[in-house]
């Protein structure tokens, strides 16, 4: 437990298949304060090095850490940042370590996976790609049976990065493939029209709202879906997509 060096978090959650020209895992920065002599360990750059294993967890100090829930699981990466203020009279030595979550590891991982046949639970596709090509044991993917069968006759993932391919299988049932808190890979869903699993009534909680500046323009996207398993043909009139 390293709460007590702990002076700033930062954490920035993401799936990393949103944007293949620019993707980003989840990530994690703790700033701590640099102490060569920490119990249990060293708050130092010896002890916490690149692939060290980190997890956040949330919680009140008025209940026992044991319901505490976690927040991000992942690994540090790369060399901690020792950052010293000699100046002024309380001279200080931080340290900064930049964490990402188990995602990161599957960026450049580009699969071209066993073909299903029709009738095959889209569930069981995504169980049996994860742990084939991405190495992950069956205790580490949390996604089963989702009832919903591939129509095709066959289907296949080709020459896609893992967990955009994940999602493809995962899209038909409204889901996505991602990593959770505790480092689990599951199937999350994406269904905005669901009632909220927390509502806070009192204002007076809220201390802050802010909004993410983004220094380009947005576009909104359009998903096409292609013809159904029974090769019917869609009378449609010609549009332009703006």
């Amino acid at each position: 437990d390293l709460t007590p060096w702990v002076k700033s978090i930062q954490y920035s959650e993401n799936l990393v298949f949103e944007n293949s020209e620019d993707s980003v895992a989840t990530t994690l920065a703790v700033l701590l304060e640099y102490d060569p002599n920490g119990d249990p360990i060293p708050i130092t750059e010896r002890t916490l090095r690149d692939g060290t294993p980190v997890r956040l967890y949330q919680g009140d100090a008025r209940v026992s850490e044991d319901e505490w829930i976690p927040v991000f699981t992942g690994l540090i990466r790369g060399n901690p940042e020792i950052i010293e203020r000699t100046r002024g009279e309380n001279p200080t030595r931080d340290m900064q370590i930049s964490c990402v979550e188990r995602a990161e590891s599957y960026l450049a991982t580009v699969v071209t996976a066993h073909g299903y046949e029709q009738g095959t639970d889209v569930g069981k596709a995504a169980l049996e790609t994860a742990i084939l090509f991405g190495g992950l044991a069956r205790r580490e993917v949390h996604i089963g049976d989702l009832g919903y069968v591939i129509g095709h006759t066959t289907s296949q993932l080709v020459d896609i990065e893992l967990l955009a391919g994940l999602a493809q299988i995962l899209f038909t049932v409204g889901k996505k493939p991602r990593f959770d808190s505790e480092g689990f890979l599951v199937a999350c869903d994406t269904d905005l029209s669901k009632p909220p699993a927390r509502s806070y009534l009192e204002p007076d909680m809220i201390v802050e709202i802010k909004r993410q500046a983004v220094p380009q323009a947005v576009n909104n996207s359009v998903r096409l879906i292609g013809l159904s398993n029974e090769l019917t043909q869609v009378v449609e009139r010609r549009k332009v997509l703006a």
